[in-house]
């Protein structure tokens, strides 16, 4: 996490509207595709949470909707880092491709071969 200092002035300058993510970090555009989601996924890259979303980005978003991105955040990067781990490239690359099928809300209840579109 970034010191208080760094956090404070990376909200106040409201860049996460602009920059993009880091290069190692550019296939969760093919899972977050309209606008409100990228500003999302850059925003919970760089800050980590969403209490104050809306606060911060001027971007309405319901709290229901924030907790399925922040699922689907987090199956994603749980997929990669476990990928990474054991060596398994196809799947490394799978998900870097935005093929590798994920669930709009729930993991567990994921249907085979889903393809998000």
């Amino acid at each position: 996490m970034k010191p208080e200092f760094d956090r404070d002035l990376f909200l106040i300058s409201r860049r996460f509207l602009d920059d993009s993510l880091p290069k190692e970090k550019e296939y969760l555009y093919h899972y977050f595709k309209t606008y409100v989601q990228q500003i999302f996924v850059r925003y919970y890259y760089e800050v980590g949470r969403t209490d104050y979303f809306f606060q911060h980005t001027g971007v309405y978003a319901c709290t229901r909707w924030l907790k399925k991105l922040r699922k689907r955040y987090a199956y994603i990067e749980d997929a990669y880092e476990k990928a990474k781990e054991e060596g398994d490239f196809e799947t490394i690359s799978l998900i870097k491709s935005g093929e590798h099928p994920v669930p709009l809300t729930n993991p567990e209840r994921r249907a085979k071969g889903y393809k998000n579109e």
